[in-house]
């Protein structure tokens, strides 16, 4: 049995857009997200929402099979301007990442292990992909245990008994694209398709045939297309 086989998901059906895209508003009971931004790019001018109740702790409390925080967190650590200590905080904190507070030396650690995960996104290889969660899994994970605390329900927790964030974040980021893998299926961890651009995404619309970052992109293709065509 392969460690990625063995990190079976306990998904729910709750979906959670990534962090790029949603506008939220918090109460005391939920937190409710508006994802506009991806329907527009997939052709779907409207909005919809999606409600969920706070996470806690690693941030994987309220995880789904898009993977939950962990793969949106590595989408947004991949696609992040900035790679410092303040830049890292406000993503994490974003992400609701119990960890984020990194030194200088961390937040370099960080930024270079990231770099493992890009070549999931986009990988069309089926196998190969899985193989590459795989190694994530093995290099950050220490066990998968089910957790109960702070009055939250059972729960995944992937690392035990470290206290280093830098840690802590690989070992999220692995095990919410091992759930992602296995409940969504991995072409939902998409790159753009336009040549030259490096961005990645969680495709979450409901076709799943999302192929561009941002509508811009998407119409800098067409009109390159269009402008082919005419030219023939």
């Amino acid at each position: 049995m392969t460690l990625l086989a063995a990190r079976t998901s306990c998904a729910s059906s709750i979906q959670r857009p990534p962090q790029a895209q949603r506008r939220y508003r918090t109460t005391p009971s939920d937190v409710v997200w508006e994802d506009s931004t991806s329907a527009i790019a997939a052709g779907r001018p409207h909005a919809v929402q999606f409600i969920m109740p706070p996470a806690c702790c690693n941030g994987l409390v309220q995880f789904n099979h898009y993977g939950g925080t962990g793969t949106f967190l590595a989408a947004a650590l991949l696609n992040a301007e900035g790679s410092g200590p303040a830049a890292l905080e406000q993503l994490l904190t974003e992400h609701e990442m119990k960890s984020r507070v990194l030194t200088t030396v961390q937040a370099r650690q960080l930024a270079a292990w990231v770099e493992q995960v890009r070549p999931v996104f986009g990988e069309p290889d089926p196998r190969r992909q899985l193989d590459l969660v795989n190694r994530l899994l093995a290099d950050a994970t220490t066990s998968v245990r089910v957790s109960m605390h702070d009055g939250h329900g059972p729960h995944l927790h992937y690392i035990t008994d470290t206290d280093d964030p830098v840690a802590r974040i690989r070992a999220a980021v692995a095990g919410g694209l091992a759930v992602a893998l296995c409940g969504a299926g991995g072409t939902r961890l998409g790159r753009c398709a336009r040549q030259g651009c490096a961005i990645v995404y969680v495709d979450t619309s409901r076709n799943g045939r999302r192929r561009f970052c941002s509508t811009g992109c998407a119409n800098r293709v067409n009109v390159a297309a269009h402008r082919a065509r005419a030219e023939r």
